[in-house]
């Protein structure tokens, strides 16, 4: 049982959470992950990942920022960065957007990239890449000489998954009907979830990393 004040699951088991995201774990405010004097158990899961570009990229005109649309009517200032080369790249009509391959150093991992071809087309993209076979999308690319420019930026979300699991039919574990017997002795039920997600894209490499936590 935890003790009362503890204010943060990071700060309850802190050197978990770091070991287990490279020290890349997110600011110990962030909201929702506070715990109570109920909270018995914390079950952490995490994924950690950095790859270094096989061709670097380095940034635009000294750093200065450009244009980046994320919508047709919203755009903003952007670090960019680029590079050239010859990499595998082609328009996914099913998709209605290009898609382009960033192979890793070791050429074993690749990012791969979805550009909708409308300004506002990344909501609809969103929708229309649920259930579609990244296999499709492999079809369409043709490895050529291509000059690039993407914006370098970092992303740090939290999210809290446990409507859409009950919306999807897992609702026992969250109610006193919940068995954890497997677990643990005592009865207890999951009092939340939260995800953590951190990625950072720059001239060098890609991180990501990915932390979840069951109270």
């Amino acid at each position: 049982r935890m003790e009362e004040g503890t204010p943060s699951v990071f700060d309850a088991s802190k050197d978990v959470a770091t070991a287990l995201t490279a020290n890349r774990i997110l600011d110990s405010d962030s909201p929702g992950t506070e715990l109570d004097s109920e909270t018995k158990m914390i079950i952490f899961n995490g994924f950690y990942f950095r790859g270094n570009w096989k061709t670097p990229f380095t940034l635009t005109k000294d750093g200065e920022k450009q244009r980046f649309y994320k919508s047709e009517s919203e755009k903003k200032q952007v670090s960019m960065m680029q590079t050239s080369g010859n990499f595998d790249i082609g328009t996914v009509p099913e998709l209605d957007a290009v898609a382009l391959e960033l192979p890793y150093e070791g050429d074993q991992y690749s990012m791969l990239v979805l550009l909708p071809n409308q300004r506002d087309g990344l909501s609809k993209l969103t929708s229309d890449i649920t259930g579609f076979s990244l296999n499709r999308v492999y079809k369409h690319l043709v490895n050529r000489p291509v000059e690039i420019l993407l914006p370098k930026y970092q992303i740090q979300t939290i999210s809290h998954p446990e409507k859409l699991l009950q919306k999807y039919g897992v609702s026992d574990i969250f109610t006193s009907d919940a068995d954890l017997s497997g677990i643990s002795s005592d009865k207890l039920k999951m009092g939340a979830l939260v995800q953590l997600v951190n990625i950072q894209i720059d001239e060098g490499s890609a991180d990501a990393n990915f932390l979840t936590t069951t109270l």
